[in-house]
């Protein structure tokens, strides 16, 4: 039985993940007339770079069989950069490309309706479809007891051990979601939002503004870092969620203001854009 308390949480974590990258979205089109496609490249882009391109680069350097991989399973400190790294290289040099290639969107304002799709693409797919379905799946469980997992061959068939040991593991799973934690889930996703919106401010000067280049690399630094203290968390190495995004909101927040400074200083497009 899972608790109605969590349910509830699951669908509002769920709810506010989904809608608040849209809500941003509208709000910055209202206030800067800004183009929509961006969004929408951005939402691509981190699909591609980091649920496709990067999850290739785990199987391979990180789950395979090879010399690479055990040696960075059996290393605290090189399973911490190459978390770090790879999130930072892979999603910095795709939002670098998007910017390149989308040459017809560039005013400054880009930057930011394409970190909205980027970040809030993240937070959709990752927390909001989630605690969604978490949601759903909760309320089957409470109402029938059990998920009707596809049993072959009737509740003495081939697979019958295999559902039942997937309803267990299932139930323990939504069970251990407590409401606390959808509540730091849903707080992490805002400010990671911001977090993306404000490295892409830094990577579109990178990439449209003559002599800011060094600010691609500055942008993987900075993304790389964030991730080191999310993967010494998993790692066990600190031991408090609390503390763990006490910790990413302040460099958030360092980062955001270093993001201003460089937008301050970003020359606008010479001509305006009409919104599409």
């Amino acid at each position: 039985m899972i608790q109605t308390s969590s349910i509830i949480a699951m669908a509002a974590a769920g709810l506010i993940c989904t809608l608040y990258p849209l809500l941003l979205l509208v709000f910055w089109r209202k206030k800067a007339n800004a183009p929509l496609a961006p969004f929408f490249v951005g939402a691509g882009t981190f699909i591609l770079f980091a649920m496709v391109l990067e999850a290739l680069c785990h199987q391979v350097c990180l789950m395979g069989d090879n010399a690479v991989a055990r040696a960075i399973r059996g290393s605290v400190v090189l399973y911490t950069l190459y978390g770090g790294f790879a999130a930072g290289i892979f999603e910095e040099t795709g939002r670098f490309v998007a910017f390149k290639l989308m040459k017809k969107h560039d005013c400054r304002e880009t930057a930011i309706t394409y970190g909205i799709g980027h970040g809030g693409g993240e937070a959709i797919l990752i927390v909001g479809v989630n605690m969604l379905v978490f949601a759903g799946m909760s309320l089957i469980l409470n109402r029938a007891g059990t998920l009707d997992l596809g049993i072959i061959g009737g509740p003495d068939g081939p697979t019958a051990a295999f559902a039942g040991d997937a309803d267990g593991a299932l139930l323990g799973t939504l069970q251990g979601i407590t409401p606390a934690n959808c509540a730091l889930a849903t707080y992490e996703r805002l400010v990671t939002v911001l977090f993306h919106i404000a490295l892409s401010v830094l990577v579109f000067a990178a990439a449209r503004r003559p002599g800011k280049l060094w600010l691609y690399p500055v942008a993987v630094l900075l993304h790389a870092s964030v991730d080191f203290i999310a993967v010494l968390f998993q790692l066990g190495m600190i031991k408090s969620l609390l503390l763990t995004e006490v910790f990413i909101t302040v460099y958030t927040a360092l980062v955001i203001c270093f993001a201003l400074w460089v937008w301050k200083r970003m020359e606008a497009a010479p001509k305006e854009e009409e919104p599409e």
